[in-house]
């Protein structure tokens, strides 16, 4: 007798099944439901980074590629691997598993609240009333601005950039390498274009994907001011795999004479994917520095509102403008405030800073069938204001 290969299929998947179920009873639960992250999108069911820590809580759950969630002084606080390496980036879990003897640690890891999905609830008091959510605050209206002058008006007009104003950066930077040849203007446009390019770098280092930046380092540096730059940003969810960072920031000329040489820094758009084509988030951010007894110290600021902005930044010209002065920093993003920060000690940012925008590759990944190139980062207007 010679069973079909029908029969034999049958026998096989069944094997495989049957060995794929667990001995133990003992339940397991694998999600966590996350609330009160400050960003709705946020919220939701999470897989811890490290299952249990010393008080056999989870510490640390993963969002996307980039961002993670993680308790400090009772707060959920928002990570990201491109501001501290010690930020640990994975996927977004799916859903746990059904899990019948129920997850009594769950309870403790979110202070309340349904449970995530398909995860029993045994043995719990019940749920209390979900109260209705709370209106985000409205913005303090920040003062107004000191009077100004225009230093610099930039409108990309012909087919080269200028090299008096702005420099063409070509160097190893995170995942990525920057090349001139990624750096366009064309139609009264900047691009900055990213692409799949296998680059083997001096030391053997192999890059997968390259992309443009410029920045008027050494042309261009101003201590306090306004800056106003009219973009559309690329469509940063198609870049799962490398994970690719479009920025307008301001930073210090770290190697000048006379400077603090700390990287002093103010982040104006750092662009991330909310998995929600065309929008993106654009997060404000700080990095205030000075020198105690020769070593660098970051210094105290305050978010006082804001300090996100969710939208379509692709579709359409988007404006951001940023002021700073010696005591505030405010950002607009299509004339509506998304941040205004509180210089508490103005020696954190002492130096005169360049404008620098960049599209930046954050892994050095071999691209994957998600990723879609060229993706192209389109600067239309740049203009720069002196307070006087």
């Amino acid at each position: 007798f010679y069973p079909s290969p029908a029969i034999v299929m049958v026998f096989l998947l069944g094997f495989l099944i049957w060995g794929s179920v667990p001995i133990s009873n003992t339940p397991t639960c694998v999600g966590y439901l996350v609330s009160g992250a400050g960003y709705p999108e946020f919220n939701g069911c999470y897989r811890p980074i490290n299952p249990k820590t010393e008080s056999n809580e989870p510490s640390m759950f993963a969002l996307d590629a980039t961002h993670e969630l993680y308790p400090w002084d009772g707060v959920w606080r928002l990570g990201d691997k491109g501001h501290n390496e010690t930020y640990g980036a994975m996927v977004k879990s799916e859903y746990p598993p059904e899990s019948p003897g129920g997850c009594n640690t769950l309870w403790m890891a979110i202070g309340g609240g349904d449970p995530c999905p398909a995860v029993a609830r045994q043995n719990m008091p019940p749920i209390p009333p979900t109260p209705p959510p709370t209106p985000p605050p409205i913005p303090a209206p920040l003062p107004p601005p000191p009077p100004m002058r225009l230093v610099l008006e930039e409108n990309f007009e012909g087919s080269t950039l200028n090299a008096s104003r702005w420099n063409i950066l070509e160097q190893v930077h995170r995942g990525g390498v920057y090349t001139k040849d990624n750096v366009q203007v064309a139609n009264g446009t900047l691009q900055l274009r990213t692409i799949a390019q296998n680059m083997t770098v001096p030391g053997g280092t192999t890059f997968y994907v390259s992309s443009g930046a410029v920045n008027t380092s050494g042309l261009l540096e101003q201590h306090t001011g306004r800056w106003e730059v009219s973009v559309k940003l690329p469509l940063v969810q198609y870049s799962p795999g490398y994970t690719l960072h479009s920025s307008i920031w301001l930073y210090e000329n770290e190697r000048e004479a006379g400077r603090v040489g700390c990287g002093q820094e103010i982040d104006v758009v750092e662009q991330y994917s909310t998995g929600a084509s065309p929008n993106s988030s654009a997060a404000a951010n700080l990095h205030p520095f000075k020198r105690v007894n020769g070593k660098c110290v970051n210094t105290n600021w305050t978010q006082l509102s804001g300090g996100r902005a969710f939208g379509d930044w692709t579709t359409a010209w988007t404006n951001f403008t940023v002021d700073w002065t010696d005591s505030w920093i405010g950002m607009w993003v299509n004339g509506q405030q998304y941040s205004h920060m509180a210089v508490t000690d103005p020696a954190g940012l002492s130096d005169p800073l360049f404008l620098a925008l960049t599209a930046c590759v954050m892994d050095r990944e071999v691209p994957e069938a998600g990723d879609r190139f060229p993706l192209i980062y389109y600067i239309d207007r740049v203009r720069v204001y002196e307070w006087i």
